[in-house]
């Protein structure tokens, strides 16, 4: 599992910082007897900033104001813990790849792929089961191996021979054209 670094964290917590100060500005209101509707009456976004640097505010009111930072100080804590634990659970990265050779049903499932229907066309790209695969997508397709390992017999030669439209070959050796 994928663990947060130092740097994450820090990103993490001065984000919050804001998300603390606007969960105080709401909690600062019931914490002083404001009631809900009340609360969506007058919700002010400085009020906090207000009950804490006023030197006229009541005592009980600025200690109500430190109390609602506080309380959102901890929210913003929840909030980042419940991310950390949930990234925490989608983050399982296999310590090799997670990459694995196509079943039979990834084949009939997959669009850009088609088995053993001869009458779909496409390049031929291999065999599978004794059945041809045909890609069957307008795109670009590229094949690399290193010398003499029968390129040009098992993949160029049959798709030239079988594909019905152009195809453009890079023949330097000139053995696709005089077959």
């Amino acid at each position: 599992m994928k663990s947060i670094d130092k740097g994450q964290l820090l990103f993490l917590l001065i984000a919050s910082l804001p998300v603390a100060w606007l969960i105080a500005s709401v909690a600062v209101y019931p914490l002083n007897g404001v009631g809900l509707i009340q609360l969506l009456k007058t919700w002010r976004f400085g009020m906090l900033w207000q009950v804490l640097t006023d030197s006229h505010i009541r005592h009980d009111i600025w200690f109500n104001g430190i109390k609602s930072l506080g309380v959102g100080l901890c929210g913003s804590g929840l909030l980042i813990t419940g991310l950390i634990v949930s990234t925490g659970r989608q983050l399982k990265v296999a310590l090799f790849g997670d990459a694995r050779f196509a079943t039979d049903s990834d084949i009939r499932q997959s669009k850009q792929v088609s088995w053993g229907n001869e009458k779909e066309g496409g390049v031929i790209i291999g065999r599978y089961k004794g059945k041809l695969l045909r890609y069957t997508q307008p795109d670009f397709v590229s094949m690399g191996a290193g010398t003499r390992a029968g390129k040009g017999a098992g993949i160029v030669i049959p798709n030239l021979l079988d594909f019905n439209d152009s195809m453009v070959v890079l023949d330097p050796k000139q053995e696709c054209y005089n077959i």
